[in-house]
């Protein structure tokens, strides 16, 4: 048997998207302080993506969120996923952890954003295109600043 035999298909999460989602289930007013400096962009490519999305849909328009409800906004296999994690035994969350959990979410964001600008360089590299390429060089240090802000 492989060792990683027991992993989901479809990958996993980082364990700052599944903790984060474990507190956020088990204390829901965290997310008023947590959500009030962050926005959605912070999860986009995520695999989890979906999943916080419409857990800041329901803090944006004041409604609980649950499993149940989002099993008809999620991918099956997501939703299982999320589920085992809710019945993983770990201690209660806190706003400090749920804090350092989206900081680290945050850092992952820039890190993909930091990829996806260095392909754009090489691309305008290859092209000869100075104007682009200059602009783009702008956006690679400032992206890096921002990861390196957050330590």
């Amino acid at each position: 048997k492989r060792p990683d035999a027991g992993r989901d298909e479809g990958g996993g999460f980082c364990p700052a998207e599944k903790r984060l989602f474990q507190i956020l289930m088990e204390d829901r007013t965290v997310a008023q302080d947590l959500f009030q400096e962050s926005g959605e962009e912070v999860f986009r490519g995520l695999r989890s993506e979906p999943v916080f999305l419409y857990i800041l849909e329901c803090h944006k328009t004041s409604r609980a969120w649950s499993l149940h409800e989002m099993k008809d906004r999620v991918a099956p296999a997501l939703v299982s996923q999320l589920s085992g994690a809710l019945f993983e035994k770990g201690s209660s969350g806190s706003l400090e952890e749920a804090q350092e959990c989206l900081k680290a979410i945050r850092k992952i964001h820039l890190q993909n954003r930091l990829k996806e600008i260095q392909a754009l360089i090489a691309r305008s590299e290859k092209r000869g295109e100075k104007e682009e390429l200059v602009t783009l060089l702008y956006k690679k240090q400032d992206v890096t600043k921002q990861i390196l802000d957050l330590g």
